[in-house]
């Protein structure tokens, strides 16, 4: 099945950013991390103690963090999502305010606010829509280690991502044999009669090709199911009736 560009959109959005913030003046000697390359502790220490300086200055970082995603509107034909896109701003002041020795000069509330006007109203590649402040875009937060100074910034977008339909529900014909019927052409279905969840990577899932009879020694009642599936589609929802032993 083929991709659209909505498929990537959370990852887009976060290398977009990252790249708009390492390339900016104002953050030419501030390091700029990527959450989802894997950072680590040793990271962020390296970038606040001045083992690695960027642009020969020390004390602060900013972190793209991991997105995270809202639906505002749940009951939507398709996917309305806002992904949250947050940022986390450290200082650790004893080194930042020491410019006479290679300290970046540069607070913690300058840079929060900085990445809220670089990124407030920015239309990210291939995503389209705005990213937009939040409501609070500017977020103190305890800091876990004593001396440093931590914001987050917080920015929306919301945008909607492709409706992808659904195979009808199979309908179950019980009687001296069980027929199943879907209404979306080319569907293939997969029944079960052990409760298992019935699809092609279940091995006790059936295909179904026709008028289907239980076997002599099959327990009832069975609890029959069935899911219908099409490539490009999403699979249908699970139908599910008790079989009584005729």
């Amino acid at each position: 099945m083929s991709t659209t560009w909505n498929d990537d959109v959370i990852r887009l959005l976060q290398e977009d950013v990252y790249g708009r913030l390492a390339n900016d003046a104002f953050f030419r000697d501030i390091p700029v991390l990527l959450a989802r390359k894997g950072l680590v502790d040793s990271d962020v220490e390296l970038a606040l103690s001045g083992l690695n300086e960027k642009d020969g200055k020390a004390g602060s970082c900013v972190i793209v963090l991991m997105p995270e995603v809202d639906a505002p509107e749940g009951q939507s034909p398709g996917p309305v999502i806002e992904v949250v896109q947050s940022f986390q701003v450290i200082v650790r002041p004893l080194i930042a305010d020491d410019t006479a020795s290679g300290g970046v000069g540069k607070n913690a509330e300058q840079i929060g606010v900085n990445v809220l006007n670089l990124l407030h109203r920015y239309v990210a590649r291939r995503v389209g829509n705005v990213l937009m402040a939040d409501n609070k875009p500017m977020r103190p937060l305890q800091a876990p280690v004593q001396g440093e100074v931590h914001y987050l910034v917080v920015l929306r977008l919301l945008t909607g991502l492709d409706r992808v339909r659904k195979v009808l529900e199979p309908q179950i014909t019980p009687g001296d044999t069980i027929t199943l019927t879907c209404g979306t052409g080319g569907a293939e279905i997969y029944w079960t009669a052990d409760g298992s969840y019935p699809g092609p990577a279940n091995a006790t899932a059936t295909l179904y090709t026709g008028p289907i009879t239980l076997p002599p020694e099959t327990v009832f009642p069975v609890d029959f199911q069935t899911v219908a599936y099409l490539e490009g589609m999403i699979p249908s929802d699970c139908n599910w009736a008790p079989i009584a032993d005729e």
